[in-house]
């Protein structure tokens, strides 16, 4: 199966989401799962640490809300 890399937010699902989900069948990441995954990368490049990942993704919605 392919993957879908939706860059999409807001709304979510977005309708190329929903689409491919149904019709595709295949896996589906957000802008936000996108989102984490690259800050993981710039923390680790930056520090030498590895990122606490379960931190940053549970960070997120906040971090979110207020942009």
């Amino acid at each position: 199966h392919s993957v879908l890399l939706d860059i999409a937010y807001n709304p979510w699902p977005s309708e190329l989401a929903s689409y491919w989900e149904l019709h595709q069948g295949g896996p589906v990441l957000s802008g936000v799962d996108m989102l984490v995954w690259q800050a993981c990368a710039q923390v680790e490049l930056f520090t030498g640490k590895i990122a606490p990942i379960e931190a940053m993704r549970a960070a997120l919605p906040k971090g979110l809300s207020t942009a």
